[in-house]
């Protein structure tokens, strides 16, 4: 678990991981920087949808997007926290010039608990976070309250698991076996959601001490993304891909804001071939029986 977005990436460019997590609006920023560094790495599946577990948090005095001018905002810079912020300034009354002031009185940090520590602390106006720092930021800043969330904007942010491409050549093998596991496990989450709080208060310090009711009530803020959603996510049963989707129109918000020079083609950020045999192979068990 590497909470540090930095050093995420990091440790996966020299190896240390051999596949990890992104979403597909960062992984629009992430992946133009890795190609010049001579490392190509792809998409292979959707993790889940967030459905609320992703939200812009604010003091009491603001109110309204309009409010968010002049305001001290911290995120993690270039995760789906800023991506979030951007989508939510784009759908506004606000003019470009006063998006763009947002923008640039950001405090940038390295993950969702810091920006969580700085709301609490009183050092920023409003802090975009993912659970469960949300939650933890709500009970413990008086007045704070969600100002926006993907729980109105449910396919804004989707999970995915990337790997590089030398990986996905070497272990072709593993990396469905990881996908098939990763969906199998999916499907018993799915079901069985006092297992997952168990698990994640047994593993997560964070959970353990919001209590189980909290757990629970984070795990409906995520949808996971199953075998149907993944088929979606990638077009697998025609039509243009939803990963496609985000991942070009996050790449034109990264250029605009100067983040990266130029967009990455979503047909080279991803590798649906062992998506699609999985589909290809139920979808035939399905007719067969």
């Amino acid at each position: 678990m590497i909470d540090d977005v930095a050093v995420n990436e990091a440790v996966f460019l020299q190896g240390g991981v051999d596949i990890v997590w992104s979403t597909a609006d960062s992984f629009a920023s992430q992946l133009p920087g890795m190609i010049k560094g001579g490392i190509k790495a792809r998409a292979i599946m959707q993790v889940d949808w967030s459905r609320g577990g992703d939200a812009i948090v604010a003091d009491r005095e603001i109110e309204r997007i309009d409010d968010l001018n002049g305001k001290k905002i911290a995120l993690a810079a270039l995760t789906p926290s800023q991506w979030l912020l951007e989508s939510v300034l784009e759908q506004s009354a606000l003019d470009n010039l006063t998006q763009a002031k947002i923008m640039k009185n950001l405090i940038a940090q390295k993950s969702s608990p810091d920006a969580r520590v700085d709301f609490v602390a009183g050092r920023v106006d409003v802090a975009v976070m993912w659970e469960p720092d949300v939650t933890i930021a709500l009970q413990s800043r008086p007045g704070a309250h969600i100002l926006a969330s993907t729980k109105t904007l449910p396919n804004l942010i989707a999970d995915v698991m990337i790997s590089r491409d030398d990986f996905i050549r070497e272990h072709p093998r593993a990396v469905r076996a990881f996908i098939q596991g990763w969906l199998d496990g999916t499907k018993l989450a799915n079901q069985d959601s006092m297992r997952v709080a168990t698990l994640l208060m047994d593993n997560e310090p964070l959970y353990r001490d919001l209590g189980l009711e909290h757990t629970l009530n984070d795990l409906a803020t995520v949808r996971w993304a199953d075998l149907e959603d993944n088929a979606q996510m990638f077009g697998l049963r025609g039509g243009e891909a939803i990963f496609d989707q985000i991942f070009d129109r996050a790449g034109r918000v990264w250029v605009k804001r100067g983040y990266i020079k130029e967009r990455v083609a979503a047909d080279l950020a991803k590798d649906d071939q062992f998506l699609r045999a999985i589909y290809a192979e139920v979808s035939s068990n399905q007719k067969i029986k």
